[in-house]
């Protein structure tokens, strides 16, 4: 707001002048305004702030404290009554002033040097040099390349120098190449002696080509194709070539270093394939087809190219056909059985000569099934004295148990008279040991002269249980047609 005045009147008293209180308020709202812009409204700040570029805020008490204006790098400050006067020293360049710059640089497309003279310069002439001697040259001077006759031609066009070799080049030295390839167009090349190799490796080491001193002029020609030049003393191995035997004489060649085709139809040759063990036949891919003859194992092979394969004969055994199994623990009176799982032949004891064969299955968890001789569930069943029967066990899950008690499966009262049990994959176990078994051959061999009840039961399930009568006297037994079977069977 504006300042506001109190209107005392023209003269004491006059009654124009402000009263006492709209005076007072004008005293009062002039005051409020000094200190809200001096202070907090309701007192007097003495601070002055002040911020450099960064930032930075310096307070400064306005009752007594100095405000100090410094000079930074090249510049001074000096005041002088109310003035406060910066000025830069030598250090600061001016457009105007003279100075020397240190570690300066200049963007060329930004600014233009002119009129700098060759003294003004620290270098003021390059040096040129052939590795041995060296002249300077002023800049601004003429730098002449000079060419050597039937050497060197040097040629100027636009400002660029060509240097080149004339048609015709003398070399009065020796001519070094380096480089992975050289081209000569020429028709003829001559050499005075020979040329020299130097290979790969950088050594001590060369192939020098050479000819012997000529007598008439001679031609040597190499044929158009992609090859090694065999030479008259070394050991080379021929490739597709033909030596007439008239030609030619072929001695003393090993029987080792024959290779390739030998076809021949005439009789009476001898070839030699004997070998001291199978370690020492060579690759059967390289020779399919071969016929060998180990002396050690007394073996003859031939060679496929998945390997070599023994060739029977009289003086083998069947444990060398690929399809038998070990038969190195084959005992008396075993037998080769096939098996489709592992596709050969194993050895297995032969199969008990049985006066029945009777298949047990089951119907789940509540009966043994004997369906190929008795009908229903859990039948009784009638065994002869003297006789063997086989129980061919198709009951997984449902271990088959005979004991000597009724009910439940009792381990300890087991029946294991005369009992065989053949597994699939040719085990045998007697006694108690072919007890509770699922799936195989169960041998019953009956002595003679038994009158007596066993009981079969499966080892889980309780349900699953049922009679077996051991007799000789069929009439006693009351029931002949079970005895019938057997007997007929085994007869």
């Amino acid at each position: 707001m504006a300042k506001l005045a109190i209107n005392r009147g023209s003269t004491a008293n006059d009654g124009t002048g402000d009263n006492l209180r709209a005076g007072a308020n004008k005293i009062n709202l002039n005051f409020d305004e000094i200190y809200t812009a001096i202070g907090d409204g309701s007192s007097l700040s003495a601070n002055i702030k002040v911020k450099d570029d960064s930032s930075t805020v310096a307070t400064i008490n306005a009752k007594g404290e100095t405000l100090g204006i410094l000079g930074g790098s090249g510049i001074s400050s000096t005041v002088s009554g109310t003035n406060v006067t910066l000025a830069v020293d030598a250090t600061v360049s001016t457009a105007s002033g003279t100075q020397t710059f240190t570690n300066k640089t200049i963007n060329g497309p930004d600014n233009t040097l002119t009129n700098i003279a060759n003294g003004s310069l620290s270098n003021s002439t390059i040096t040129v040099s052939d590795g041995s001697n060296t002249s300077p040259v002023a800049l601004g001077g003429t730098l002449t390349f000079a060419g050597t006759t039937n050497e060197i031609e040097v040629g100027e066009s636009a400002g660029t120098v060509t240097i080149g070799m004339p048609d015709n080049v003398t070399i009065a030295g020796n001519l070094t190449v380096n480089g992975t390839q050289t081209t000569v167009n020429s028709t003829t090349i001559e050499v005075t002696n020979s040329f020299t190799f130097e290979g790969t490796t950088s050594d001590d080491h060369e192939t020098t080509l050479t000819v012997i001193d000529p007598t008439a002029d001679r031609t040597v020609s190499i044929p158009n194709a992609t090859g090694t030049i065999v030479l008259k003393d070394t050991t080379d191995t021929l490739t597709n070539k033909t030596i007439s035997g008239s030609s030619n004489t072929l001695t003393n060649i090993p029987a080792a270093n024959v290779t390739g085709v030998f076809d021949n139809t005439s009789s009476g040759h001898k070839l030699k394939f004997n070998f001291a063990n199978t370690g020492s036949l060579p690759s059967s891919s390289t020779y399919e087809g071969m016929f060998a003859y180990d002396y050690g194992g007394n073996n003859a092979y031939v060679a496929d190219a998945a390997g070599w394969v023994k060739l029977i004969s009289e003086n083998n055994t069947i444990s060398d056909l690929s399809n038998v199994g070990s038969i190195s623990g084959i005992a008396d009176e075993e037998i080769l059985v096939f098996r489709s799982s592992t596709g050969r032949f194993d050895p297995k004891p032969q199969k008990i000569n049985a006066a029945v064969e009777i298949d047990v299955t089951h119907n789940g968890s509540g009966n043994y099934l004997f369906n190929s001789h008795y009908s229903g569930a859990n039948p009784t069943l009638y065994l002869e004295g003297g006789r063997t029967y086989a129980l061919n066990l198709a009951v997984t899950g449902h271990p088959f148990f005979l004991q000597t008690v009724s009910g439940a499966y009792s381990s300890g009262n087991a029946y294991s008279t005369g009992l065989t049990h053949h597994a699939a994959d040719g085990t045998v176990t007697t006694g108690s040991s072919a007890l509770l078994k699922e799936t195989g051959t169960l041998y019953i061999d009956v002595p003679s002269g038994s009158d007596t009840t066993i009981y079969y039961v499966c080892q889980y399930h309780s349900s699953m249980a049922g009679s077996i009568i051991l007799k000789d006297d069929t009439a006693a037994a009351g029931v002949t047609g079970g005895f019938a079977i057997a007997m007929a069977v085994a007869l």
